[in-house]
């Protein structure tokens, strides 16, 4: 009955607080909900969850929590104990998993406000503050008399909810479908991302799913992409090679211009746009990827760090015998 018992606030000031705690979980879960691809991407980099496939589900139930407590929060739902107790834990388990994606993974964007970035640090230090703020509430309550009287008006709480996890949930569903992950299956080698896909670059049609291809996947952002690139030009001049496409993740137009600026490639590249969700479905944990192909299905991929010419000419040679 503790945290059951309906409480008011014994000052004022502390429901301006408790106010801006709603408005701060709002903002955080609409501008989640608007990114959610780039959310789960967000999620991935913390290196606690390695199934891709899931992340839609942890972005989704992480937007419903905080859009539900934002919600209840502004209507001034009386069982107040109960709510700045979820919050506590939800904001304790948020800063440990930054702290601990800061120290082993070396998280540089938390994902707290969506596309707009905020380093581990601060999104520490401001995780703090609310914890202060929710124990200062929690603390700042008295019980509310005549408690069968208040539960005939929870309507008015329960209602909108329920209405805004439905809405909530459809419109992620909607920007997740956008952006579906493609499985791979590289352990019985019959079905790959690539066995379907037909990309068409300066008027050459190119399908994926038929002959031998080296597809390099490639952020026009991603430093360490620019740095390897190089290598693929290299790869144009060594006779005998497949066909060499790039797909690259494209998030602004200053950053394909940059990367075309410094690498100046000869390879043909296919842009995918801003889908990071499925572009991180493509790789592994940093771009950039090379994979071989024949016939639609990955015969070998190489990460991070690009081979040499000679590793591809080996293993191209070791398909042929």
């Amino acid at each position: 009955m503790f945290f059951l018992r309906p409480y008011t606030y014994k000052f004022r000031i502390f429901r301006w607080f408790e106010i801006a705690l709603g408005l701060l979980f709002l903002t955080s879960a609409i501008l989640k909900i608007i990114e959610i691809n780039r959310f789960c991407v967000q999620i991935y980099a913390y290196g606690v969850i390695s199934q891709k496939e899931i992340l839609p589900w942890v972005a989704t139930i992480t937007i419903l929590i905080e859009i539900s407590l934002g919600l209840l929060f502004l209507l001034s739902f009386p069982l107040r104990r109960l709510t700045m107790t979820i919050t506590l834990l939800l904001l304790l388990t948020f800063t440990s998993l930054i702290l601990y994606a800061w120290i082993f993974n070396n998280l540089k964007d938390c994902g707290c406000f969506g596309k707009i970035e905020m380093g581990p640090l601060e999104s520490i230090i401001k995780n703090i503050i609310l914890i202060i703020i929710s124990i200062t509430c929690f603390s700042g309550v008295k019980p509310i008399e005549e408690w069968s009287e208040q539960k005939k008006i929870y309507i008015k709480f329960y209602l909108p909810l329920v209405i805004i996890i439905i809405l909530t949930s459809f419109f992620c569903y909607q920007q997740l479908q956008s952006e579906q992950i493609i499985k791979e299956n590289m352990e019985d080698n019959n079905i790959s991302p690539y066995s379907k896909m037909k990309v068409e670059i300066d008027g050459n049609v190119y399908d994926l799913g038929q002959g031998e291809y080296l597809i390099a996947l490639l952020s026009f952002g991603c430093d360490h992409c620019i740095e390897e690139s190089p290598k693929i030009n290299d790869y144009m001049l060594i006779k005998g090679i497949p066909k060499i496409i790039a797909l690259c993740l494209e998030e602004s137009q200053e950053e394909k211009e940059e990367f075309l600026n410094k690498v100046q490639p000869l390879f043909p590249i296919y842009s995918i746009g801003n889908k990071v969700r499925l572009f991180l479905s493509l790789i592994g944990k940093e771009p950039p990827r090379l994979v071989y192909l024949k016939q639609g299905k990955i015969v070998k991929y190489w990460d991070y760090d690009l081979p040499n010419p000679d590793e591809i000419i080996e293993t191209i040679t070791e398909q042929k015998q």
